[in-house]
């Protein structure tokens, strides 16, 4: 196995399955936005009219009118390389899709709940080897 493979081998590894986003239903993206950029100093790049994205090295925030929420806790989100073999995986070992697959502006993702009813988020981006090479080499700076 070359260096190259085997350093993206090892970065594939890495990245898999880390809670890297967090998702806060909000009813108005733009005072929620104004709120986090006077207190915190966030920069946020916006997604389309439902959802703006905060970024650091370690993970996103994203706030959306996207899936409005009434629950008093918050979905954890979990990047999974492969979205057909981590659903599939999870009906397999007592969990439950809550909701199917879908686009999002970085990929695809889905909800689904662990067998203690638990409710988190999984998603997978549309990336070539090249661009996550490059969030390798970005992660260690």
């Amino acid at each position: 196995m070359n260096s190259l493979l085997r350093e993206y081998k090892l970065m594939e590894q890495i990245h898999r399955s880390l809670i890297d986003y967090y998702e806060l239903p909000v009813v108005d993206i733009k005072a929620a936005k104004r709120f986090y950029e006077t207190v915190f100093g966030w920069e946020f790049i916006d997604e389309g009219r439902d959802c703006c994205n905060y970024a650091n090295r370690r993970m996103v925030l994203s706030l959306t009118t996207m899936h409005p929420s009434k629950q008093e806790y918050r979905l954890p989100v979990i990047y999974v390389p492969d979205i057909e073999n981590v659903t599939r995986l999870i009906t397999a070992n007592g969990g439950l899709i809550t909701l199917q697959p879908y686009d999002v502006p970085c990929g695809r993702s889905f909800h689904f709940q662990d067998p203690n009813g638990n409710e988190l988020i999984a998603w997978t981006e549309i990336a070539t080897p090249a661009q996550l090479w490059k969030r390798r080499i970005n992660s260690v700076e």
